[in-house]
């Protein structure tokens, strides 16, 4: 199993909370903020004895996780999510056969068009023609012989989607503070078991070991020589999630390492801990997980006498390969 391991000393930070801004948001409570809420954009954030799962890239004010409090984000074994909505009633007005666009990107299949009133439903590729220009928006347009009065407005009712990937990514104004006792967690949430650029194999025979995954550095080895997963990534900016471990003919090996990503105009001090370590295999000849990433900038200090970590995790002994770091 590899290690990397970064000891911060104190280069000096006073953070009181009395210094938070009167639009401060302190979360004391379990909470998920989801990728397409935007509602606490812009504050100053608290989190303090419980767990705020972020997901897709926000930016506040401030952000300072306390003690006994943890930051996360969700876990997507193929690194991606995807997400559905529904579009009641669009009103949309048609005039000859020039085309209008709807106001939601990547529309998931047909659309429903009716009349103001809902009495009447008009038909796709009679009354009017959907369209995809190719850029993500979807268009439709009264057909030559539309049974939909020319310069009517019409509703339209259609689903769509909104992907986004894995990882925590903030953007902060002014100053983080991960406290003592505080820490920003995304262990083994990074891809799931043999998924990733970096995934572990198994050996071949009846009684298969796995190998470890790789993503800084290569992955271990299986006893009975599965090649382990290969590095990939960027030391300078490091994005990517850690791959998950192959597997034996008794189970999965262990996910990945998740993402930690922090852009701060001011400080950045951390006294806790960040951690994106990849998971131990738990299945009997299984390989371990490899570890994520953590890229920080900050526009002023970065102090603290925390730690930050991106194992790997161990292979299932004795014959599992260990994740790379």
């Amino acid at each position: 199993m590899k290690k990397f391991h970064l000891s911060l000393r104190v280069i000096g930070l006073f953070f009181l909370l009395s210094t938070i801004s009167s639009r401060a948001v302190i979360f004391t409570n379990n909470a998920n903020i989801g990728a397409l809420d935007l509602s606490y954009d812009g504050a100053d954030i608290v989190v303090s004895n419980c767990t705020v799962t972020l997901d897709g890239a926000h930016g506040f004010n401030s952000l300072l996780v306390a003690n006994g409090g943890v930051l996360t984000h969700s876990y997507f074994p193929n690194a991606t999510s995807t997400l559905l909505f529904n579009v009641t009633d669009e009103p949309q007005v048609l005039v000859s056969t020039n085309p209008v666009t709807l106001a939601k990107l990547n529309v998931f299949a047909a659309v429903a068009v009716s009349d103001t009133n809902h009495l009447v439903t008009y038909t796709n590729d009679v009354d009017f023609v959907q369209y995809a220009p190719g850029d993500g928006t979807t268009q439709i347009y009264r057909t030559e012989t539309s049974s939909i009065p020319d310069g009517a407005t019409v509703l339209v009712s259609y689903t769509w989607s909104y992907s986004y990937g894995a990882g925590l990514t903030v953007i902060v104004t002014n100053d983080v503070n991960i406290a003592a006792g505080g820490s920003i967690n995304a262990n083994g949430i990074g891809y799931g078991p043999a998924l990733g650029s970096g995934r572990g194999f198994t050996a071949s025979g009846s009684f298969a070991d796995g190998s470890g995954a790789g993503h800084g550095g290569c992955g271990g080895m299986s006893l009975s020589n599965a090649v382990g997963g290969s590095g990939y990534g960027t030391l300078y900016q490091p994005t990517t999630l850690g791959s998950g471990g192959g597997a034996s003919y008794l189970g999965t090996g262990g996910n990945g390492g998740g993402k930690i990503q922090i852009s701060a105009g001011g400080t950045v001090n951390v006294d806790g801990l960040l951690t994106v370590n990849g998971a131990d295999a738990t299945n009997s000849r299984a390989g371990g997980g490899a570890g994520g990433s953590i890229w920080i900038n900050a526009g002023n200090v970065f102090s603290g006498t925390g730690m930050l970590t991106a194992n790997g995790g161990g292979g299932e002994p004795v014959r599992g390969g260990g994740g790379g770091g």
